[in-house]
């Protein structure tokens, strides 16, 4: 059954139906917020935080905005994050809206992700701000793409594309001390 059924059934009742969601997106959404927590028990309080935000606000969800029913979750996560940060952080961090400095237009996406693995990058991730950290999260360890990360993020596809090629030629150079050690 697709998501749009799923969300149909949600809406009149069905248990089943929310079960079935659930159970669909709990393991990526727990990968999303252990990406960025590194913690077990807060990924999973995080996620069924979204999950509840989710049984609330289901009959808010309408699928003809344009925007897929994983993107509304995820955007649901994003913020879910976003305030726990705001809450138990004394530090600043920079908005994901706020502009980055962006060099050059080569892009790196290729190069990077096949010498990078997901591990890999999952160890280098926490030497990255929050909002930055968020985009290579969604592209390549929950493997959305750039449609998709545009409707969670509220950012243009072509900054998004821009942005993900500055943060991996910055993840590069974190990896480059590594590699001449290790070569």
């Amino acid at each position: 059954m697709d998501d749009i059924t799923l969300i149909r059934l949600c809406k009149s009742g069905n248990r089943e139906a929310f079960e079935t969601l659930i159970t669909k997106y709990y393991l990526p959404l727990i990968k999303f917020f252990y990406s960025h927590t590194h913690d077990p028990r807060l990924s999973e309080d995080l996620t069924h935080d979204v999950v509840l935000k989710f049984m609330e606000n289901i009959h808010k969800y309408t699928p003809i905005r344009g925007i897929g029913f994983s993107s509304w979750l995820f955007r649901i996560a994003l913020n879910t994050y976003t305030d726990y940060v705001r809450k138990n952080s004394g530090c600043r961090e920079i908005p994901l809206n706020e502009d980055m400095e962006l060099t050059g237009d080569y892009d790196v996406t290729e190069d990077v992700a096949i010498k990078i693995t997901r591990e890999e990058l999952g160890r280098k991730l926490h030497l990255l701000p929050r909002p930055m950290r968020t985009l290579l999260i969604l592209r390549y360890i929950n493997s959305f793409n750039y449609d998709e990360i545009a409707k969670i993020t509220g950012i243009a596809k072509a900054k998004l594309k821009s942005r993900l090629n500055y943060l991996l030629k910055k993840l590069k150079a974190l990896y480059e001390p590594e590699r001449r050690v290790t070569d």
